[in-house]
């Protein structure tokens, strides 16, 4: 049966990796990095620090670090680390069909580390801001960031979807932690 899923998430990967052109090749490497989304960012904070009290404010940018300390640090030396599945542009197997762009990364790629990231983000901060509005940019957002690594060629689509899962369920922890110390509801 894995096989068969791995099958799959190989074909579904060349399909998206396939579509590329030269424009995407300039902008995916920056929707996948941090310095294009320093405004949004920032939008972010400000709105926390209007919607909450400020010792709710203290408390929720703790817990923003925790929540991407938790999903990069499990993500990269728990999974990545145990289940050893090698990225698309490693993998020998379909390494001359995969568009690579800038760089590959590490040898492991399951589960993606910036999905993980975003993805638990955007539901910590969903969560705080409790703004479908926001819901909506935070976790679009997050779809295009993850969107991006499959692009550059350095995840499978279960990559990403795995990283989303796990970053998602680690930000809705963090929130549950956070509103037992913030007094928060």
């Amino acid at each position: 049966m894995f096989d068969w899923l791995e099958y799959i998430d190989t074909k579904f990967f060349l399909l998206l990796n396939g579509f590329h052109s030269p424009f995407f090749d300039h902008l995916m490497p920056w929707l996948s990095g941090n310095i294009l989304w320093i405004p949004f960012y920032g939008w972010l904070i400000y709105s926390l620090y209007r919607a909450l009290s400020r010792k709710q404010f203290v408390w929720a940018i703790v817990a923003l670090g925790t929540c991407v300390a938790i999903t990069d640090l499990i993500s990269f030396h728990l999974v990545k680390e145990t289940i050893q599945r090698y990225r698309p542009c490693h993998n020998v197997e379909i390494q001359s069909f995969v568009h690579v762009v800038d760089k590959c990364g590490g040898l492991h790629g399951f589960v993606s580390s910036h999905a993980a990231n975003v993805f638990g983000i955007a539901m910590l901060l969903s969560l705080l801001l409790k703004d479908r509005s926001t819901l909506i940019q935070l976790f679009m957002w997050a779809t295009i960031v993850g969107y991006s690594r499959i692009y550059l060629g350095v995840h499978y689509p279960a990559d990403v979807f795995g990283g989303a899962a796990f970053g998602t369920l680690s930000g809705f922890l963090c929130y549950r932690v956070f509103v037992k110390f913030a007094a928060y509801e």
